[in-house]
């Protein structure tokens, strides 16, 4: 199965696939870019070496997928006077597929991304890598890594709430569930030899991430999971009338 990269392009995200020194786009990404209604219609233009199949990810699972050849991309473009596929031709050229042949991804350049949106990129993935490297290394030798990088600094803690909106924890009757999870999350950081009290800045209590991720994976999911049940039963008809029948 090849490796995607992924790029947009007027909102609309178009997939590459292969390495950086044999390019092919997922025919069906092309079709608006390049103005085309389908993706047939692009296909049935190229020769047999421009364009073929490769096994893809999808939110589905993998698939075969109809891709396109860099060189047939720009015998596409070639065809067309519309200033959006020029537009397109431009931004891959100068732009995407450079970076992608240099880095072997691409990503926007920071300075013409919303800092608000920058900020929420770095958080969730620096989250991702946290959750992945708890299943191998000890809180504390993960904190001890991502004390030395300045760039994880401000984003290295979540709250009771965050935890229970990640976990899936219904809105409806989420405060007792979070209120819970503030307590054993805390017991175990103070078992640890960390206060979450001490912890600077929001004034809600902040929990390194280090130590949520690996309390959800020992034992708070069970826990959660257990919660949410148990918000969910019907209170029996004796205590809802006070204990009388």
């Amino acid at each position: 199965m090849s490796d995607l990269t992924i790029f947009n392009f007027h909102g609309r995200d178009v997939r590459i696939s292969g390495g950086p020194d044999d390019l092919w786009f997922v025919a069906t990404d092309l079709c608006e870019p390049l103005g085309y209604r389908m993706a047939s219609d692009m296909t049935r233009i190229l020769d047999d070496d421009e364009k073929g199949t490769h096994i893809v990810s999808t939110p589905g699972g993998p698939q075969e997928v109809a891709v396109i050849s860099e060189p047939g991309v720009y015998k596409l473009v070639a065809r067309s006077r519309k200033q959006q596929v020029k537009d397109f031709d431009r931004f891959i050229r100068h732009e995407v597929l450079p970076q992608v042949r240099r880095t072997g991804m691409y990503a926007p350049a920071v300075a013409a991304m919303d800092p608000r949106q920058m900020g929420g990129i770095m958080k969730a993935v620096v989250r991702a890598q946290i959750k992945e490297a708890i299943t191998e290394l000890a809180p504390q030798i993960i904190a001890a890594q991502l004390a030395a990088d300045p760039r994880v600094a401000a984003i290295r803690a979540v709250t009771a709430l965050e935890i229970a909106q990640d976990e899936g924890v219904p809105r409806k009757g989420r405060h007792p569930i979070v209120v819970s999870i503030s307590k054993r999350l805390k017991r175990y950081c103070l078992a640890r030899g960390h206060d979450p009290d001490k912890q600077p800045g929001k004034s809600a209590k902040l929990f390194p991430v280090e130590y949520a991720y690996a309390w959800l994976r020992e034992e708070g999911r069970e826990f959660i999971r257990r919660r949410i049940a148990d918000a969910a039963e019907p209170a029996p008809l004796f205590a809802i009338r006070g204990g009388k029948h």
